[in-house]
């Protein structure tokens, strides 16, 4: 999936292939990678994750909240990167039916993130994670308040849905301090 948006970011935003760097240090994260780096389009930086979530063939998938989770947790990793290096984060998201579903039903409590229209934002932080499941709270790790902002929202073939979210570090005012 992420060499298949290589390809088209190379297209339609008339990159060079040299233009994207593979695996970038994510610069606050000891060891950690991002997918995708491109250090210089129209005077920005951007960072990219890519996630496909999907069943495999095994059938031995993690629990769905747990999945959620680690979503949540590529969020919050996104959200370090803007007050790190200064550029723009960016998730792809792809997931089948599956975790659409998941996703999608308001008594998980995360149908307003994966509901969220073209242009629309979400702050995810300490009390957004209150009312969700243990196990999703347990999965998404350190908590980095951010924005999420929808980018773009698609319905694809074979049921296959697909969301790109801005991200950026929520500024907290004093009273929300945690």
């Amino acid at each position: 999936m992420r060499y298949t948006f290589f390809v088209a970011f190379i297209q339609a935003l008339d990159l060079r292939p040299e233009d994207i760097v593979l695996e970038h240090d994510h610069g606050s994260i000891a060891r950690a990678k991002i997918d995708a780096w491109i250090p210089s389009l129209g005077g920005r930086s951007y960072a990219i994750e890519f996630k496909y979530d999907r069943p495999i063939p095994s059938g031995r998938n993690a629990p769905l909240t747990q999945k959620a989770g680690h979503i949540v947790k590529d969020l919050f990793r996104l959200a370090k990167i803007d007050t790190a290096v200064g550029a723009e984060a960016v998730f792809v998201y792809l997931t089948t039916r599956e975790m659409a579903g998941y996703f999608s039903n308001p008594n998980n409590g995360l149908a307003d993130l994966f509901g969220l229209g073209t242009r629309s934002s979400l702050n995810i932080d300490s009390r957004y994670l209150l009312s969700r499941p243990e196990t999703l709270r347990r999965s998404a790790g350190e908590v980095t308040p951010c924005i999420v902002t929808c980018l773009c929202s698609r319905e694809l073939c074979q049921g296959h849905k697909l969301r790109v979210f801005g991200v950026c570090r929520a500024v907290l005012a004093p009273d929300n301090f945690q």
